[in-house]
């Protein structure tokens, strides 16, 4: 399910991760505002970071300020990766579509 963080609490994470990933701790190349007033970090390809969960949501984290963090998007999208890759349910999932 999808959660809107709330405005402020977006651009708090992003200045107290000094423009930097989480994971790998790699810099943000740019920033900016954008139309809705968030801070946005972006990499040296112009893709936005994301905005991570710390404790994911199935395992008891929440939205809160504390919980969030900002991610590159290589990292957090290898993270999803390497859980769906372990998921029963995407499996069967993946399964089910390929015939296999």
């Amino acid at each position: 399910s999808y959660y809107w963080i709330p405005q402020g609490v977006r651009n708090s994470v992003a200045k107290r991760s000094h423009g930097a990933c989480h994971n790998c701790k790699k810099k943000a190349s740019s920033a900016k505002i954008n139309a809705r007033g968030i801070l946005c970090l972006y990499d040296e390809r112009g893709r936005i970071f994301h905005l991570d969960h710390v404790i994911p949501i199935k395992d008891g984290g929440g939205h809160g300020e504390k919980n969030l963090s900002m991610a590159c998007p290589d990292c957090n999208l290898s993270v999803r990766k390497k859980k769906a890759a372990n998921d029963v349910d995407v499996i069967k999932l993946m399964r089910d579509i390929n015939g296999k």
